[in-house]
């Protein structure tokens, strides 16, 4: 009997240990979609109007070295050699973010989304706090990402990567570097080949920006968004599309661009969006004078409306 006691007990462990590392788990990672060719290029992408931006050109960096230069044929190498000693992860990191990562890291998005949409419950005493961005392990845990929330990060995020990708635009078709495999045809690249040159690397613009913006909303993730970005501009180079100087030129534009539009959200009265007791009390009797009810919330301990 001993003995069947120590069975259930270490099965009922296991199952404990299960649980809780699920709960504790990264978000999900979708699986890989095929790759696509452009149907056209539009090389007048750089003209586009920004939404936080003066204009594409807004943002400055420097040219890059030319094609023929010594410190360019390093950077080939050093491309080469990478691409010739890759893991099997790396190779499906490569297939994962694809020629669009725009794409994934709006799934980041929703399902950091999905797990920060858990209303916070009460307090011992039977009062409420609210999530603190200045105290983001809580509890409650920050953010709650309510509906409004979730469209704001969103948002932000989608903002900076438009305006990110007009000034990279800009500059690739100012300075017209064209990308590794178009300059060493020993190079395979890793999706469908085009003429959009490789200075400064639109991936890396998007993986900058995304990161930055989706750290600020979910301060609890950076770690896993950093592991993430990191996964994203190493499949960049390895995939034969770009060489480092690329990458840094489009991490500078996501943090130029990033910084604007958290500047921006740092002011337009989300902090200020709360309604206060007496508000939502003034509301609730209105409903009650002009309709004959007003909804009440049942909870126990009652939750604050607003």
């Amino acid at each position: 009997m001993k003995t069947m006691h120590n069975k259930i007990y270490f099965l009922l462990l296991a199952l404990v240990t299960i649980i809780l590392a699920s709960c504790e788990k990264d978000t999900p990672r979708y699986l890989p979609y095929e790759d696509y060719a452009y149907s056209e290029l539009n090389a007048d992408g750089g003209d586009w109007v920004p939404v936080l931006q003066e204009s594409g050109s807004a943002i400055e960096i420097s040219a890059p070295a030319s094609s023929d230069s010594q410190e360019y044929q390093n950077e080939l190498q050093e491309v080469k050699q990478a691409m010739g000693s890759m893991t099997s992860e790396q190779k499906k990191a490569i297939t994962y973010w694809t020629n669009n990562p725009a794409i994934r890291w709006n799934e980041v998005a929703l399902e950091l989304i999905a797990k920060y949409n858990l209303i916070p419950g009460p307090n011992a005493d039977g009062t409420y706090t609210l999530p603190n961005p200045s105290n983001p392990e809580g509890p409650p845990a920050f953010p709650f990402a309510h509906p409004p929330y979730a469209c704001r990060a969103l948002a932000y995020m989608s903002v900076a990567q438009f305006d990110g990708l007009i000034t990279a635009w800009h500059y690739k078709y100012e300075y017209n570097r064209a990308a590794p495999y178009k300059m060493d045809e020993t190079i395979d690249y890793a999706y469908q080949e085009n003429d959009i040159p490789s200075y400064p690397s639109d991936g890396a613009v998007i993986a900058r920006a995304s990161k930055n913006i989706l750290t600020a909303m979910f301060p609890l993730e950076a770690a896993y968004l950093q592991d993430l970005e990191e996964e994203h501009l190493e499949s960049l180079l390895l995939s034969g599309g770009n060489v480092m100087s690329d990458i840094n030129a489009g991490v500078e534009i996501g943090d130029a661009v990033s910084t604007t539009a958290l500047a921006r959200a740092a002011n337009d009265g989300m902090k200020n969006a709360q309604t206060p007791k007496a508000v939502s009390d003034s509301i609730k009797q209105a409903a009650f004078d002009r309709f004959g009810w007003a909804w009440d919330n049942l909870e126990i301990p009652e939750r604050p409306v607003g």
